[in-house]
Order: structure tokens, then C-alpha cells, then sequence
């Protein structure tokens, strides 16, 4: 109701204010949720994660995510997926040797198939094309390209060395 000319008139209206991207989310007493495969570690964007990546400003991609949490409900950049999946780190290892500068890549498709969320990746990494894992990222015209059967096979080395004792955590919060 608004009072207009001396009189009170009713008036309807229209709120357009889309669901708060999952970026905004803070998570509290949440293990790190995470997918592991050929040294590659794959998470979702949040708070936490941006935290980290703040802290070091000049690494590869990081303005990109910077962007994207303050962006994504601005721009629409939520709309087709359910959390941001992002290229966390690189376990070194001959099998992923060039794979550095796609580190805090947002991924957008892995193996032909596009990622709405973290269990995606896990199911499109068991279907390599043409014996070769795929992933694209946004903003990127290059992509990251891994031997599927060299990735499994270095794994459980991957896994040894660097402490690894569960290669993912998909496990969505409440």
C-alpha cells in the first residue's frame, strides 16, 4: 500500500532477486568436499576456498574467481550449474606435467560432458575420449588434456606420495 494525492492506493508488485549463488555460503564444521584423478584435485568454489586464494593474489586464474564470487548473481553466472567446480591444485607428477597454468581454472566440461557439479567430474572422468581425459575451462581456449590410462596407473603412486589416503570426498552439505 503507498499513499499518493491524499489517498491510499494498493499496488502490486513484482520482486526479481534470484537465489544467492552458493559462492555467498559460508561453511561451517564441513570437511573439504573434493575429487582426485591423475594428481588433479578438483573442488568446489566457496568462501573458504577463495580465502585461500586471496592469499596469494598472483596465481594463476585467481582473478577469475575473485570475479565470479562477486559477479556470479550480478551477471547470471550461476544459472546452468549447481556449484562452481574449480581445477584446486595440481599434485606434481610426470602424468600431469602441464597442467600447472589451468590451476584455478573454473571447469565447465570434462570428457565431453558439461559440470554442474563435483560428482559430475567424477562420473565424467570414468568415460575418457579416445583414451585421453578432456577439461575445459571457462574463459580458456585451451584445454587440459591427460593420458586416461597413464592417470589411473600413476594414482595410487600419486596417492602414496603425497598422502593421500581418500582420493575424493563428494559427500554435498546439508
Amino acid at each position: 500500500q503507498i499513499w499518493r494525492a491524499g489517498a491510499e492506493k494498493k499496488l502490486d508488485t513484482h520482486h526479481n532477486n534470484p537465489v544467492d549463488p552458493f559462492v555467498y555460503r559460508n561453511l561451517y564444521n564441513t570437511p573439504p568436499r573434493y575429487f582426485i584423478a591423475g594428481g588433479l584435485v578438483f573442488s568446489p568454489l566457496t568462501r573458504p576456498y577463495l580465502r585461500v586464494a586471496a592469499r596469494n593474489s598472483r596465481a594463476s586464474n585467481s582473478h577469475q574467481l575473485t570475479y565470479y564470487s562477486q559477479y556470479a548473481k550480478i551477471d547470471g553466472l550461476y544459472k546452468g550449474v549447481d556449484e562452481f567446480i574449480v581445477l584446486t591444485a595440481r599434485l606434481p607428477h610426470t602424468v600431469n606435467t602441464y597442467a600447472a597454468g589451468f590451476v584455478n581454472g573454473i571447469v565447465t566440461e570434462v570428457n565431453g560432458r558439461t559440470i554442474r557439479r563435483l560428482a559430475d567430474v567424477k562420473k565424467a572422468m570414468a568415460a575418457p575420449k579416445d583414451g585421453f581425459h578432456v577439461v575445459k575451462f571457462v574463459g580458456m581456449d585451451d584445454s587440459l588434456v591427460i593420458d586416461a590410462a597413464a592417470a589411473k596407473k600413476a594414482d595410487p603412486e600419486i596417492f602414496a606420495s603425497y598422502g593421500v589416503s581418500k582420493p575424493e570426498y563428494l559427500e554435498e552439505p546439508e
